[in-house]
C-alpha cells in the first residue's frame, strides 16, 4: 500500500499465519500434547535466534501452532448420543422464532438419559437447535425437560456452519413431550436479553410504521427478521440488498460512524480525544445491548472498539494495525469467527473503507458540510460494496449487478432508518415521534420500492461462484489497485 512502511504494520505479517492456523485446525484432528510441545520448541528457537532470519521463521511457525491450537479447542466435542431418543434437561436460550407450526430456538443442554433403560443421569453443557410445536410457549431462560429426538447436524455446509458456532445437535419438541417448563429462578441473562429485545421491540411499535415498513424497521434496527413477508425478503435477495435487512457489521458501524460525527467537538477540549472515543466504544457495545447480543452483533461491536482505538491514531499505518490486531485477538477468542460471513464482510468492508474511503472522498468533497455528509456516506457505501461484493458471490453463487446500483443509495438511507429509530428507543418524548414517524417510513417505502424494482430486472444477476482461488485472485488484484486509488486523493489533497 502506498506510502505506509510495513514495518509499521507488524499485524500484517501476523495475519497471515493466524489464517492458516485458524484453516489447518479446522480441517485436521490434532492432538493438544503435540502440538503444545512444537508451539514451545517453536518459540523458544525464535527468541533464542530472534536476531537471524531463522529466528523470524521459528516466530512465525510458533503463531501458526498456535491458532491451530486454537481452532482445535474450538472444535465442539460431544457426549450427546445422537439419533436416538433421550429424555434431555435445558435452558432456553432465546424465544422462539416462529415459522409456520414450528418455532425454532436455542438451548443448552444441561443433562440427558436413555429412555429404553433405568439409566442414570450425564451431566453435559452442548448447545443444540430445538424445533418446538407452536402449541408450546417457551421463553429464554426457562429449564425444561422433555422427551425427543436428538439428530446429529449433519455434514451439508449449513451443518457445519452451526458446528463452527458451537451446535452439536437438532432436535424436535413435538406435542405431549414435555415433561415440565420452569421459569428461572433468580436473574437469568438469557431471560433478561429477551425482554430488553421485547421491550425495545414494542417500543418501535408505536412509531406507527405502515404494514410493509415497520417489519423491515425491525429487522434493520433489532434484527427481528421473522416478520417480513416471504415476497419482501424475495426483493431485497434478488435485488441484491438482502444484507442491508440482517444487523451486522453494516448496521454497527453506521451507529459507530454516527457517534464519531455528532462527537466531532469533544477533542477540542482538554482530554476530549479520550472521552470521544470512550463514549463512541460505549455507544457501539450498547446498540449491541439492544439487539440482544447475538453473536454477529458482539462481533461486529468487538471490532469496531478495536476500530476506534485505531481512529486514537492519525497514522493510517496504525489503524491498519489495530484493525489487523483486533481480528488477530478475534480469532484467538472465536476461531470459527474466521468462517462466519458476518465476520468476513465486516473486517473485509472496514479493511476497504480505511484504505479507500479516505482517497475517494477527498476526490469528489464539496465546500458544503451538509453535501459532504450524504457524500462521505454514498462513498463509504460504494467501497464497502467493492470490498464485500467477492466475497457475497462466493457464498451466495451469484453477483447482484442492480446490487451496484441501489446499494449505495440504500446504505445511505439507512443511517436515517437505524439512527432515528434508535433515538426514538432511547428517548421516551412522545413529540419526537411524528418528527421520526415520516422521515423513516418514507426511506423504507423507498428502500422497498428499490428493493422490488431491482428484482425485476433481469439483467440485474449475473450467477457466478468463484473458488476460493479466485476469491484470493480477485482480492490480490484490488490490493494492488489500492496505491493508484490512493494517489487519486492526492489530486485534491
Amino acid at each position: 500500500m502506498s506510502n505506509i512502511d510495513t514495518k509499521a504494520i507488524p499485524f500484517m505479517r501476523v495475519i497471515i499465519p493466524v489464517m492458516i492456523g485458524v484453516v489447518l485446525g479446522d480441517i485436521f484432528d490434532f492432538s493438544v500434547w503435540p502440538l503444545l510441545s512444537a508451539l514451545a520448541v517453536s518459540f523458544v528457537m525464535g527468541l533464542a535466534l530472534r536476531h537471524t532470519v531463522y529466528g523470524s521463521v521459528y516466530l512465525w511457525v510458533g503463531t501458526c501452532l498456535l491458532y491451530v491450537l486454537f481452532a482445535t479447542w474450538a472444535h465442539p466435542s460431544t457426549e450427546l448420543p445422537h439419533n436416538q431418543r433421550l429424555t434431555a434437561t435445558a435452558v432456553v436460550i432465546n424465544n422462539p422464532v416462529v415459522s409456520g407450526r414450528w418455532g425454532r430456538c436455542d438451548a443448552s443442554v444441561t443433562a440427558f438419559r436413555f429412555c429404553n433403560s433405568d439409566s442414570l443421569w450425564h451431566s453435559i453443557n452442548e448447545k443444540i437447535t430445538i424445533s418446538v410445536d407452536t402449541s408450546y410457549r417457551l421463553s429464554a431462560g426457562d429449564k425444561i425437560a422433555y422427551t425427543g429426538f436428538f439428530n446429529t447436524i449433519g455434514d451439508s455446509s449449513y451443518g457445519r456452519l452451526l458446528a463452527r458456532r458451537g451446535y452439536t445437535a437438532r432436535s424436535f419438541l413435538t406435542p405431549g413431550k414435555l415433561i415440565y417448563d420452569l421459569p428461572p429462578e433468580g436473574f437469568s441473562a438469557y431471560r433478561t436479553l429477551a425482554t430488553i429485545k421485547n421491550i425495545t421491540s414494542a417500543r418501535l411499535s408505536r412509531l406507527g410504521l405502515g404494514q410493509n415498513e415497520e417489519p423491515v424497521v425491525q429487522a434493520m434496527v433489532l434484527g427481528r427478521k421473522n416478520m417480513i413477508s416471504k415476497e419482501l425478503r424475495n426483493d431485497y435477495a434478488r435485488s441484491g440488498a438482502a444484507q442491508i435487512l440482517a444487523v451486522s457489521g453494516l448496521h454497527v458501524g453506521i451507529v459507530f460512524l454516527f457517534i464519531n460525527a455528532m462527537l466531532w467537538f469533544l477533542p477540542l477540549f482538554r482530554h476530549g480525544h479520550i472521552a470521544k472515543n470512550v463514549i463512541a466504544i460505549m455507544a457501539v457495545w450498547f446498540y449491541a445491548l439492544l439487539t440482544g447480543f447475538s453473536p454477529s452483533v458482539i462481533r461486529a461491536a468487538f471490532m469496531f472498539s478495536g476500530v476506534q482505538l485505531a481512529l486514537a491514531s492519525s497514522a493510517r499505518a496504525q489503524s491498519l494495525n489495530t484493525l489487523l490486531a483486533t481480528a488477530a485477538v478475534m480469532l484467538a477468542i472465536w476461531p470459527n469467527s474466521l468462517w462466519d460471513m458476518s465476520f468476513q464482510l465486516s473486517f473485509m468492508a472496514v479493511l476497504f473503507i480505511m484504505t479507500w474511503m479516505g482517497p475517494l472522498y477527498r476526490l469528489v468533497r464539496t465546500r458544503w458540510s451538509v453535501v459532504n455528509f450524504i457524500v462521505g456516506a454514498f462513498v463509504i457505501s460504494v467501497v464497502a460494496s467493492i470490498g464485500t461484493g467477492p466475497l457475497v458471490a462466493f457464498h451466495f453463487g451469484y453477483f447482484s449487478i442492480t446490487g451496484l446500483v441501489i446499494n449505495p443509495i440504500v446504505t445511505t438511507m439507512a443511517y436515517g432508518i437505524i439512527i432515528l429509530p434508535v433515538i426514538w428507543i432511547i428517548a421516551p418524548l412522545s413529540f419526537l415521534g411524528p418528527l421520526i414517524h415520516w422521515p423513516v417510513e418514507w426511506a423504507v417505502r423507498l428502500q422497498n420500492h428499490l428493493a422490488h424494482w431491482g428484482s425485476m430486472q433481469e439483467w440485474g444477476m449475473v450467477y457466478a461462484s468463484p473458488s476460493l482461488l479466485w476469491l484470493a485472485v480477485i482480492y490480490g488484484s484490488l490490493l494492488l489497485v489500492t496505491p493508484w486509488v490512493q494517489k487519486l486523493g492526492e489530486i485534491r489533497k
